[in-house]
This record gives structure tokens, C-alpha cells and sequence, in this order.
């Protein structure tokens, strides 16, 4: 991730998990520098300039953003969008002045962008380009990444590589969008970027993951009916509101427990009942326990897992 070079940052709690593999790519394109998925509190204005192609994913809302000039016009940065930004791009991103913008965002850094065709998916007039991913297949590769150089670290260079190409694939084939400068990610045909609703619910339940969370008072907030919410989100993204919180509230989970967090930690900072529900539900998600979880990744690499799960 390319370093401020301007604004303040504030940060409550952060969480940083990934690896860089710088080198290891030499000769290669294109080529995986490094993937990090971060969770800060961010207010201010921030100026970002970098030399390697950025893949910037993020999963929350986290604010706006401007790309190329002074200029251009301020653009919402919404849930599950990436951006891809050329080497040499500058952008501002802006948070809230005095507040607390609570930012959840994962990017990866790579050489060789020109040789995989990405240029062509680069508008002119925009200078980088951004997609929509309603179904989360770009978060679950990047997710893959983070997860490998955390836990195997440069052993895990061409796991992580490949992971890398399979998003640049997904990428390549996106559908262009009814709007200017977006494109959707697997997915068969174009689609409309999600309504104000769905943002607004999206970033209701981001920022209630910790607590309790009724239909009810979601519907209230957005001054709609239950029935309307639930329709009408599950026609534009496929599920309901809730079980958009159950995987929110799973990736948040996983997250902490790579920072070696105890389970009862983990059930306060997401929501759930005990470590019984936690579990139970990231079994439902994930397919596995969260100690089977961590086991699995120890598997996948030849270092040993220094954080453990602790009652």
C-alpha cells in the first residue's frame, strides 16, 4: 500500500494481515509484490501515488475518492468494489473531518499488469478502472492471498501467484456496466451498480456488526417496510439482509482469528450469542470449524502456526 503523503490518520484497534514478496517475482509477469487486508479508522484527506499496479478492494464504505487531477470529480467508494489503478495513478481518498470512518479493505500490489491485457480494461478518460463484485468472488481470491503470505509467508509465493492470476482472469472477463467506467465481475450479463438501499443497508450492518441486529430497526432506518428491505435486497444482490450479516460478520471473524484473537473475543467483536453460535455458523459458511479453519492453512504451508485459538 502505497504511504500518505498527506492527512491525518487516526486509528482504533487497527488489524493488518498479509505479506510482501518482494524479489520473488523477478522476471515474471505479471508478478505478486505483496496483499494486505487492513481494517483502520481513517478521517482526512489522503494523496496516494505508487509504481506497481494496485488491485484496491474495498469491502466496506469507506469514504470518497478522486482519481488523476484536482479536477476530476469526488466518486462514493462503494462495498465490494475494486479498483485498479495503473502504476503512477494518483488519487485522493476522503474521510469524514473529526470523525471516525471505520475503513475494511484488502489490496494487492503487482508488476506486469501490460503483459495480462489489464491496460485495456483501463478507461482513458478515467485513468483506472473499477469494478462491481455483488457476488464476492474478488474478495474471496484476495482473501486467499492475505491468508497465504500470512501463514506461509515467501514459501507460499506461488500459491499465492496463482491466486493472482485466477483474479486478473476474473477481471479480464467483467461485464461492462450500464454505467460509464464500471464493470461487473462474474457475472453473465451487465447489471445496474447496486441501489442507494443496499449501500445504505450494507453499511447499516458493517457498522453493527458487534451487536444486536433486528429487521426490523434496519427497516425503520431506511424508512421502508421489512417486506420492502427483504425484496427488494435479495432481488439486487441475491440474499437477505441477514445473511449478508452472518458473512460480514464470518469474514470479520477469520480476520481476527488470524490475529491469534481468543474465541470469546471474537464472539463480542461480531455479534454472536457464544462461541457455540460462532461456531456453528462459521461451520455453515466456511464448511469447517474455526480451529479446523486455522489447522487448514497450518497444513497449506511449511512454517508452523504461531497463533493459536484460545479459550
Amino acid at each position: 500500500m502505497p504511504a500518505a503523503i498527506s492527512g491525518r490518520l487516526s486509528l482504533m484497534k487497527p488489524i493488518t494481515q498479509g505479506h510482501s514478496w518482494y524479489g520473488l517475482g523477478k522476471g515474471i509477469n505479471p508478478a505478486l509484490i505483496s496483499a494486505m487486508h487492513m481494517v483502520r479508522t481513517y478521517t482526512g484527506l489522503h494523496h496516494y501515488k505508487h509504481p506497481q499496479w494496485v488491485a484496491d478492494y474495498a469491502i466496506n464504505t469507506s469514504g470518497r475518492v478522486r482519481v488523476g487531477s484536482r479536477s476530476r470529480p469526488w466518486r462514493l467508494r462503494l462495498p465490494r468494489t475494486l479498483h485498479l489503478y495503473p502504476p503512477g495513478t494518483i488519487y485522493w481518498e476522503d474521510y469524514p473531518k473529526g470523525g471516525k470512518a471505520l475503513c475494511e479493505f484488502t489490496f494487492v500490489c503487482f508488476h506486469g499488469g501490460e503483459a495480462a491485457g489489464l491496460g485495456q480494461l483501463v478507461a482513458p478518460r478515467a485513468g483506472y478502472a473499477r469494478f462491481l463484485d455483488l457476488e464476492g468472488h474478488a474478495e474471496s481470491l484476495l482473501e486467499d492471498i492475505v491468508c497465504i503470505g500470512q501463514k506461509r509467508g515467501d514459501d507460499g509465493f506461488w500459491q499465492a501467484q496463482a491466486a493472482l492470476c485466477r483474479l486478473i482472469d476474473f477481471l479480464r472477463k467483467s461485464e461492462p456496466t450500464e454505467e460509464d467506467e464500471t464493470r461487473l465481475i462474474g457475472h453473465p450479463a451487465p447489471a445496474l451498480p447496486p441501489s442507494g438501499l443496499v449501500r445504505e443497508t450494507d453499511e447499516y450492518l458493517y457498522q453493527h456488526l458487534a451487536g444486536p441486529v433486528l429487521l426490523a430497526d434496519l427497516a425503520r432506518h431506511l424508512n421502508v417496510s421489512v417486506s420492502t428491505l427483504s425484496h427488494r435486497y435479495h432481488a439486487e444482490t441475491g440474499e437477505t439482509p441477514m445473511t449478508r450479516l452472518m458473512r460480514l460478520r464470518i469474514g470479520r471473524a477469520k480476520i481476527l482469528l488470524l490475529s491469534g484473537q481468543k474465541l470469546s473475543s471474537i464472539v463480542d467483536a461480531t455479534g454472536f450469542c457464544d462461541m457455540a453460535h460462532l461456531s456453528r455458523t462459521f461451520k455453515q459458511f466456511e464448511g469447517i470449524s474455526p480451529r479446523e479453519y486455522l489447522r487448514t492453512l497450518a497444513h497449506a504451508g511449511t512454517k508452523e502456526v504461531r497463533s493459536r485459538v484460545r479459550e
